[in-house]
């Protein structure tokens, strides 16, 4: 006989007090490599009581945010030394944004990864992906369409064409690597998409590359992606030349000011 199932209660305040740490180190106002302030200081800060920021530094701790160094308190990871996908996604979620070296080392990456599996990819595809492919062609069609168009939604879009891929080439890796970098891919959209001056050509390209996979043609596919890779790497380029170049910037990384927002 099976133990009574328990219900789970959330707990509102630790959450946002979670939140709220998340953003603050993501923004930079706690830099990487920094102790974070003493738990009857975040307590007063942030308007909650001691057990509510223990509960919230336990879960920091837990998904890679900080490390706890016994006798000297709590420190923020610093993620160039202990870079994970996990935790740059999270950052990103938390409000982090991409610097220019790590949106064109990953636009690199990507594009050696695509590629590589062009032959997998065309060997495996199937009916129920061609389906889904032309049903993601439909909707982006249809936000083309609309007036105000959305780079955001575009971006969606173009993530999910590429997990499409990724799942077509039946290679688990590619496709976990694809879902583990889900938030940077739609971070690196949003900014081809903003650049871009006309959203018909990457629609072309998308159109090129289902017309190559319905026919399974292995150069043609190549030559399509291959456009396509370049084509988003040249628009990130660009981007990058208006922004400050060396180490990794977080968006807002300034000391801090006054006292932190409280928790409601």
């Amino acid at each position: 006989m099976s133990a009574a199932v328990q219900r789970v209660r959330r707990n509102r305040l630790s959450d946002q007090a979670v939140a709220e740490l998340k953003r603050l180190i993501a923004t930079g106002v706690y830099a990487g490599g920094s102790r974070l302030p003493s738990e009857p200081e975040l307590a007063e800060q942030l308007g909650v009581t001691r057990l509510t920021v223990r509960e919230a530094l336990a879960n920091l701790e837990a998904t890679g945010f900080t490390q706890t160094r016994h006798g000297s308190g709590t420190y923020v990871v610093d993620t160039a030394e202990v870079p994970t996908l996990g935790l740059l996604s999270e950052l990103l979620g938390a409000g982090r944004r991409l610097a220019p070296e790590e949106c064109l080392s990953l636009m690199e990456f990507r594009a050696v990864v695509v590629l590589g599996f062009v032959d997998a990819i065309v060997q495996h595809t199937s009916a129920e992906d061609l389906a889904a492919l032309a049903t993601l062609l439909e909707r982006e069609r249809t936000v083309l369409d609309r007036p105000g168009r959305s780079a955001d939604e575009l971006a969606g879009l173009d993530y999910q064409l590429n997990l499409v891929l990724a799942r077509t080439s039946r290679n688990l890796f590619y496709g976990l690597m694809m879902r583990s970098v889900r938030a940077v891919h739609l971070e690196l959209g949003r900014i081809i998409f903003e650049k871009n001056q006309n959203d018909e050509t990457i629609f072309t390209l998308h159109e090129e590359i289902v017309s190559s996979l319905r026919s399974r043609r292995v150069q043609p596919l190549r030559k399509s992606l291959t456009v396509y890779l370049e084509g988003g790497t040249k628009l990130i380029r660009e981007w990058a030349k208006s922004r400050p170049t060396g180490a990794p910037r977080l968006v807002g990384a300034e000391p801090p000011r006054g006292r932190r927002p409280r928790i409601r």
